[in-house]
């Protein structure tokens, strides 16, 4: 993931209240395997939504990559050389178990967010950053979670983050 993309999974409310009887603040990811590992999976086979209902909103926003996509996996990216946006699913027997989306902060027409968070609020779903911090999809809480990411402190002033790395 390039430091000037923001990661958002898209989590369905319903799977969260089945799962944690109420609406949690935060999921707890992990990175055990040496990957990112959203831990919205559960929550998404609890809520049992098919993908083929999702899947054509996608295509009115984004490109979809055939070459990535198959039965299982879909994928969406834009073309373009300056603007970077993506967003991908996994599915089990047509059911949604992982989406996720990533903002190209270089973007500053914001379309593809707010397509993107239209998509997410119209189906009664939540977004979550790359700390697990759960967010209402709207663009007051979602500029909150950008605000206080590392992509942003990153892009924001550059030197001063690697010098706060440094420190660390």
């Amino acid at each position: 993931m390039a430091i000037y993309q923001f990661y958002l999974a898209v989590v369905p409310r319903e799977g969260l209240m089945k799962a944690y009887d109420s609406l949690p603040g935060k999921l707890e990811p992990t990175t055990e395997t040496g990957y990112f590992v959203s831990g919205t999976k559960p929550v998404w086979r609890v809520a049992g939504i098919s993908a083929g209902e999702i899947v054509p909103s996608i295509d009115a926003i984004i490109q979809r990559e055939n070459w990535t996509s198959s039965g299982t996996n879909f994928a969406w990216k834009t073309s373009g050389k300056d603007i970077d946006h993506d967003v991908w699913i996994s599915t089990e027997e047509d059911k949604i178990i992982e989406f996720s989306f990533r903002i190209d902060l270089r973007d500053d027409s914001f379309d593809f967010l707010s397509n993107m968070l239209s998509l997410v609020e119209s189906n009664d779903w939540m977004v979550m950053d790359r700390d697990g911090t759960l967010a209402d999809p709207n663009f007051t809480s979602v500029k909150y979670l950008i605000k206080e990411s590392r992509n942003f402190k990153f892009m924001k002033n550059p030197e001063a983050f690697l010098r706060n790395l440094d420190e660390r």
